[in-house]
Protein backbone atom coordinates (compact mmCIF):
# COMPACT_ATOMS: atom_id res chain seq x y z
CA UNK A 1 0.00 0.00 0.00
CA UNK A 2 1.39 3.23 -0.68
CA UNK A 3 1.44 6.04 1.95
CA UNK A 4 0.16 8.98 0.59
CA UNK A 5 2.17 12.54 1.16
CA UNK A 6 1.53 13.65 4.25
CA UNK A 7 0.71 17.39 2.78
CA UNK A 8 -1.49 15.89 0.04
CA UNK A 9 -5.20 16.01 0.25
CA UNK A 10 -7.33 12.88 0.42
CA UNK A 11 -8.59 12.46 -3.40
CA UNK A 12 -10.41 10.12 -5.69
CA UNK A 13 -9.79 9.20 -9.13
CA UNK A 14 -12.81 11.27 -9.86
CA UNK A 15 -12.24 14.59 -8.25
CA UNK A 16 -11.28 17.31 -10.83
CA UNK A 17 -8.29 18.41 -8.87
CA UNK A 18 -7.16 14.81 -8.68
CA UNK A 19 -3.70 14.40 -9.97
CA UNK A 20 -4.33 11.29 -12.06
CA UNK A 21 -7.18 12.32 -13.87
CA UNK A 22 -5.60 15.44 -15.31
CA UNK A 23 -2.81 13.05 -16.51
CA UNK A 24 -5.48 10.91 -18.30
CA UNK A 25 -6.81 14.25 -19.38
CA UNK A 26 -3.28 15.61 -20.62
CA UNK A 27 -2.83 12.12 -22.10
CA UNK A 28 -6.35 11.90 -24.36
CA UNK A 29 -5.79 15.32 -25.43
CA UNK A 30 -2.24 14.73 -26.62
CA UNK A 31 -3.32 11.73 -28.50
CA UNK A 32 -6.53 12.63 -30.54
CA UNK A 33 -6.00 16.50 -31.03
CA UNK A 34 -2.92 18.68 -32.05
CA UNK A 35 -0.95 20.71 -29.73
CA UNK A 36 -2.55 23.86 -31.46
CA UNK A 37 -5.91 22.49 -30.79
CA UNK A 38 -4.99 21.20 -27.49
CA UNK A 39 -3.69 24.29 -26.12
CA UNK A 40 -6.42 26.15 -27.59
CA UNK A 41 -9.26 24.27 -25.81
CA UNK A 42 -7.47 24.21 -22.32
CA UNK A 43 -6.43 27.20 -22.28
CA UNK A 44 -8.80 29.64 -24.79
CA UNK A 45 -6.94 32.34 -26.27
CA UNK A 46 -8.22 35.52 -26.87
CA UNK A 47 -9.27 36.85 -30.54
CA UNK A 48 -7.82 40.16 -31.70
CA UNK A 49 -12.02 41.35 -31.79
CA UNK A 50 -11.86 39.89 -28.08
CA UNK A 51 -12.69 43.01 -26.47
CA UNK A 52 -10.57 42.15 -22.91
CA UNK A 53 -7.24 42.10 -25.32
CA UNK A 54 -8.34 45.53 -27.49
CA UNK A 55 -7.87 48.56 -26.78
CA UNK A 56 -11.01 50.99 -26.78
CA UNK A 57 -11.21 52.21 -30.61
CA UNK A 58 -9.90 55.41 -31.72
CA UNK A 59 -12.32 57.66 -33.35
CA UNK A 60 -10.65 58.84 -37.10
CA UNK A 61 -9.63 62.47 -37.09
CA UNK A 62 -11.31 63.95 -39.74
CA UNK A 63 -9.62 64.54 -43.44
CA UNK A 64 -8.50 67.91 -43.96
CA UNK A 65 -10.43 70.53 -45.18
CA UNK A 66 -10.16 72.81 -47.49
CA UNK A 67 -9.20 75.72 -45.93
CA UNK A 68 -6.31 73.39 -44.02
CA UNK A 69 -5.25 72.03 -47.43
CA UNK A 70 -4.85 76.04 -48.64
CA UNK A 71 -3.22 76.61 -45.12
CA UNK A 72 -0.88 73.77 -45.94
CA UNK A 73 0.05 74.64 -49.87
CA UNK A 74 1.18 78.23 -49.04
CA UNK A 75 3.27 76.97 -46.53
CA UNK A 76 4.73 73.88 -48.89
CA UNK A 77 4.76 76.74 -51.92
CA UNK A 78 7.52 78.61 -49.42
CA UNK A 79 9.36 76.32 -48.08
CA UNK A 80 8.39 73.15 -50.23
CA UNK A 81 8.77 69.57 -47.53
CA UNK A 82 9.77 70.39 -44.22
CA UNK A 83 10.03 68.03 -41.14
CA UNK A 84 8.29 67.96 -37.96
CA UNK A 85 10.59 69.67 -36.00
CA UNK A 86 10.52 72.97 -38.61
CA UNK A 87 9.66 75.68 -36.92
CA UNK A 88 7.02 76.30 -40.04
CA UNK A 89 5.16 73.48 -39.61
CA UNK A 90 4.81 73.63 -35.70
CA UNK A 91 3.58 76.82 -36.31
CA UNK A 92 0.95 75.58 -38.46
CA UNK A 93 0.06 72.80 -36.86
CA UNK A 94 -0.82 75.44 -34.01
CA UNK A 95 -2.80 77.64 -36.36
CA UNK A 96 -4.97 74.15 -37.49
CA UNK A 97 -5.22 73.39 -33.89
CA UNK A 98 -6.44 76.39 -32.89
CA UNK A 99 -8.79 77.20 -35.92
CA UNK A 100 -10.17 73.48 -34.69
CA UNK A 101 -11.42 74.50 -31.34
CA UNK A 102 -12.93 77.59 -32.52
CA UNK A 103 -14.62 76.05 -35.30
CA UNK A 104 -15.62 73.18 -32.57
CA UNK A 105 -14.13 70.76 -34.94
CA UNK A 106 -13.09 67.70 -32.00
CA UNK A 107 -9.83 65.55 -33.11
CA UNK A 108 -7.49 62.99 -30.96
CA UNK A 109 -4.20 63.92 -29.44
CA UNK A 110 -2.84 63.33 -32.66
CA UNK A 111 -4.83 65.64 -34.84
CA UNK A 112 -2.93 68.24 -37.13
CA UNK A 113 0.42 67.52 -34.81
CA UNK A 114 3.24 68.57 -36.39
CA UNK A 115 4.37 64.98 -38.21
CA UNK A 116 0.59 65.24 -39.89
CA UNK A 117 1.72 68.83 -41.09
CA UNK A 118 4.79 67.43 -42.42
CA UNK A 119 3.09 64.79 -44.33
CA UNK A 120 0.62 66.91 -46.15
CA UNK A 121 3.78 69.21 -47.32
CA UNK A 122 5.13 65.71 -48.41
CA UNK A 123 1.59 65.52 -50.49
CA UNK A 124 1.98 67.97 -52.34
CA UNK A 125 5.42 67.46 -53.25
CA UNK A 126 4.06 64.50 -55.15
CA UNK A 127 1.80 66.47 -57.17
CA UNK A 128 5.02 69.41 -57.86
CA UNK A 129 6.08 68.27 -61.06
CA UNK A 130 9.26 70.90 -60.28
CA UNK A 131 10.16 68.97 -56.83
CA UNK A 132 13.16 66.55 -57.38
CA UNK A 133 11.88 63.76 -55.12
CA UNK A 134 8.69 62.00 -54.91
CA UNK A 135 7.03 63.72 -52.74
CA UNK A 136 4.31 61.31 -50.88
CA UNK A 137 1.82 59.40 -53.40
CA UNK A 138 -1.14 58.72 -51.42
CA UNK A 139 -2.18 62.51 -51.64
CA UNK A 140 -6.03 62.65 -51.47
CA UNK A 141 -8.51 63.73 -54.68
CA UNK A 142 -9.00 67.11 -52.07
CA UNK A 143 -5.20 67.61 -52.06
CA UNK A 144 -5.54 67.39 -56.07
CA UNK A 145 -8.16 69.67 -56.09
CA UNK A 146 -6.86 72.31 -54.15
CA UNK A 147 -3.22 72.19 -56.01
CA UNK A 148 -4.77 73.00 -59.55
CA UNK A 149 -7.06 75.64 -58.13
CA UNK A 150 -4.25 77.64 -56.50
CA UNK A 151 -0.60 76.70 -57.22
CA UNK A 152 -0.45 78.81 -60.29
CA UNK A 153 -2.28 81.85 -58.81
CA UNK A 154 -0.24 83.30 -56.85
CA UNK A 155 -2.90 86.52 -55.89
CA UNK A 156 -5.69 83.93 -55.19
CA UNK A 157 -3.59 81.63 -52.96
CA UNK A 158 -2.78 84.80 -50.77
CA UNK A 159 -6.19 86.25 -50.75
CA UNK A 160 -7.76 83.08 -49.70
CA UNK A 161 -5.05 82.74 -46.80
CA UNK A 162 -5.70 86.29 -45.39
CA UNK A 163 -9.66 85.38 -45.92
CA UNK A 164 -9.06 82.11 -43.40
CA UNK A 165 -6.32 84.01 -40.88
CA UNK A 166 -9.51 86.15 -40.31
CA UNK A 167 -8.85 89.30 -42.28
CA UNK A 168 -11.65 90.98 -44.21
CA UNK A 169 -13.16 88.99 -46.88
CA UNK A 170 -13.31 90.99 -49.92
CA UNK A 171 -15.83 90.56 -53.05
CA UNK A 172 -15.32 94.43 -54.47
CA UNK A 173 -12.14 96.88 -54.72
CA UNK A 174 -10.75 97.56 -51.80
CA UNK A 175 -7.46 99.60 -50.36
CA UNK A 176 -6.14 99.80 -47.01
CA UNK A 177 -5.15 103.00 -46.46
CA UNK A 178 -2.41 102.19 -43.44
CA UNK A 179 1.15 102.17 -44.99
CA UNK A 180 2.13 98.50 -43.84
CA UNK A 181 5.47 97.37 -42.65
CA UNK A 182 7.97 96.76 -46.05
CA UNK A 183 8.27 92.98 -46.47
CA UNK A 184 11.22 90.91 -45.49
CA UNK A 185 12.53 87.49 -45.88
CA UNK A 186 9.63 86.27 -43.63
CA UNK A 187 6.60 87.94 -45.08
CA UNK A 188 7.69 87.75 -48.63
CA UNK A 189 4.57 86.65 -50.86
CA UNK A 190 6.17 84.26 -53.72
CA UNK A 191 5.68 83.63 -57.22
CA UNK A 192 4.56 80.31 -57.00
CA UNK A 193 3.95 79.07 -60.50
CA UNK A 194 7.75 78.04 -62.14
CA UNK A 195 10.70 76.64 -59.90
CA UNK A 196 12.75 77.57 -57.17
CA UNK A 197 14.90 80.23 -58.55
CA UNK A 198 11.83 82.70 -58.76
CA UNK A 199 11.66 82.09 -55.18
CA UNK A 200 15.03 82.70 -54.34
CA UNK A 201 14.95 86.10 -57.23
CA UNK A 202 11.65 87.09 -54.35
CA UNK A 203 13.71 86.88 -51.65
CA UNK A 204 16.46 88.68 -53.31
CA UNK A 205 14.18 91.91 -54.37
CA UNK A 206 12.63 91.64 -50.63
CA UNK A 207 16.12 92.44 -49.45
CA UNK A 208 16.84 95.49 -51.78
CA UNK A 209 13.50 96.83 -50.82
CA UNK A 210 14.58 96.83 -47.19
CA UNK A 211 18.27 98.12 -47.61
CA UNK A 212 16.45 101.07 -50.30
CA UNK A 213 13.46 101.41 -47.43
CA UNK A 214 16.47 101.80 -44.92
CA UNK A 215 18.71 104.20 -47.19
CA UNK A 216 15.27 106.72 -47.31
CA UNK A 217 14.43 106.72 -44.05
CA UNK A 218 17.84 107.13 -43.21
CA UNK A 219 16.92 110.74 -45.00
CA UNK A 220 13.67 111.45 -43.14
CA UNK A 221 11.08 109.67 -45.47
CA UNK A 222 8.11 107.80 -44.38
CA UNK A 223 8.31 104.70 -45.76
CA UNK A 224 6.22 101.34 -46.25
CA UNK A 225 4.11 99.64 -48.23
CA UNK A 226 0.18 98.73 -49.28
CA UNK A 227 -2.44 96.39 -50.41
CA UNK A 228 -4.91 96.81 -53.06
CA UNK A 229 -7.82 94.14 -53.61
CA UNK A 230 -8.87 94.13 -57.28
CA UNK A 231 -11.50 91.71 -58.92
CA UNK A 232 -9.92 89.38 -56.07
CA UNK A 233 -6.25 89.94 -56.74
CA UNK A 234 -4.27 91.30 -54.07
CA UNK A 235 -1.61 93.84 -55.71
CA UNK A 236 1.00 94.79 -52.98
CA UNK A 237 3.64 97.87 -53.92
CA UNK A 238 6.64 97.22 -52.90
CA UNK A 239 7.85 100.38 -51.69
CA UNK A 240 5.91 103.71 -51.11
CA UNK A 241 8.05 107.09 -50.05
CA UNK A 242 5.11 108.85 -48.37
CA UNK A 243 7.26 112.00 -48.22
CA UNK A 244 8.16 112.08 -51.92
CA UNK A 245 4.99 110.82 -53.19
CA UNK A 246 6.08 107.89 -55.31
CA UNK A 247 5.46 104.20 -55.57
CA UNK A 248 8.73 101.74 -56.13
CA UNK A 249 8.41 98.32 -57.86
CA UNK A 250 11.57 96.45 -57.25
CA UNK A 251 13.02 93.84 -59.58
CA UNK A 252 16.36 92.21 -59.10
CA UNK A 253 17.25 91.01 -62.72
CA UNK A 254 18.19 94.32 -64.61
CA UNK A 255 16.92 92.71 -68.07
CA UNK A 256 14.60 94.63 -70.62
CA UNK A 257 11.88 92.16 -69.57
CA UNK A 258 12.06 92.79 -66.11
CA UNK A 259 11.85 96.40 -66.83
CA UNK A 260 8.99 96.55 -68.79
CA UNK A 261 7.23 94.07 -65.94
CA UNK A 262 7.79 96.46 -63.50
CA UNK A 263 7.19 99.60 -65.30
CA UNK A 264 3.62 97.41 -66.40
CA UNK A 265 2.93 96.92 -62.73
CA UNK A 266 3.44 100.99 -61.13
CA UNK A 267 1.09 102.12 -64.63
CA UNK A 268 -1.59 99.46 -62.63
CA UNK A 269 -1.07 100.09 -58.56
CA UNK A 270 -0.94 104.00 -59.46
CA UNK A 271 -4.56 103.77 -60.99
CA UNK A 272 -5.54 102.84 -57.36
CA UNK A 273 -3.16 105.62 -55.50
CA UNK A 274 -4.37 108.77 -54.03
CA UNK A 275 -2.65 112.04 -55.76
CA UNK A 276 -1.36 110.18 -58.96
CA UNK A 277 1.82 109.35 -57.19
CA UNK A 278 5.12 109.06 -58.67
CA UNK A 279 6.72 106.15 -60.22
CA UNK A 280 9.86 104.64 -59.77
CA UNK A 281 12.04 101.19 -60.24
CA UNK A 282 14.25 99.91 -57.99
CA UNK A 283 17.25 97.59 -59.43
CA UNK A 284 19.80 95.56 -58.32
CA UNK A 285 22.76 97.09 -60.27
CA UNK A 286 22.58 99.69 -62.50
CA UNK A 287 20.63 99.44 -66.16
CA UNK A 288 22.02 100.39 -69.18
CA UNK A 289 21.17 103.77 -70.18
CA UNK A 290 18.52 102.61 -72.92
CA UNK A 291 16.62 100.78 -70.10
CA UNK A 292 16.70 104.47 -67.89
CA UNK A 293 15.92 106.30 -71.26
CA UNK A 294 12.95 103.67 -71.02
CA UNK A 295 11.92 104.29 -67.78
CA UNK A 296 12.26 108.51 -68.16
CA UNK A 297 9.53 108.03 -71.35
CA UNK A 298 6.94 107.35 -69.00
CA UNK A 299 8.43 109.93 -66.00
CA UNK A 300 9.74 106.79 -63.74
CA UNK A 301 12.65 107.22 -61.82
CA UNK A 302 15.35 104.55 -61.87
CA UNK A 303 16.93 103.66 -58.46
CA UNK A 304 19.95 101.41 -57.79
CA UNK A 305 22.79 100.55 -55.08
CA UNK A 306 25.30 103.09 -55.42
CA UNK A 307 29.45 101.67 -54.56
CA UNK A 308 29.24 102.91 -51.20
CA UNK A 309 27.66 100.78 -48.95
CA UNK A 310 24.06 100.98 -48.00
CA UNK A 311 23.37 104.39 -50.40
CA UNK A 312 21.61 104.50 -53.77
CA UNK A 313 21.54 106.39 -56.60
CA UNK A 314 18.22 107.84 -58.05
CA UNK A 315 18.12 109.38 -61.66
CA UNK A 316 14.83 111.44 -62.03
CA UNK A 317 13.48 112.24 -65.43
CA UNK A 318 14.96 115.65 -66.75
Amino acid sequence: MVERHPTWPLLTPDDPTSPLLVARMLHATCVHASPLTTYGTMFPMATPTDPTRTKAARTPNPPWDAEERVLALDLYLRRQTASKTDQDVIRLSAVLNDRAARLGISGDDVFRNPAGVALKLANFAALDPSYPGKGMQRHSRGDAETWDEFSTDSDRLALRVSEIMNETTVHERRTDPSLLPLEDDSTLEYQVTIDRAVRIARRREARLVSRFGNHLKAQGHAVGSRHHVVEGSRLRIDLIDDTDGCIWEAKFEVGRNAVRLAIGQLIDYRRFEPGCPEIGVLLSRRPSDDLVELCHSIGARVAYPDSQPGDFTVRAPR
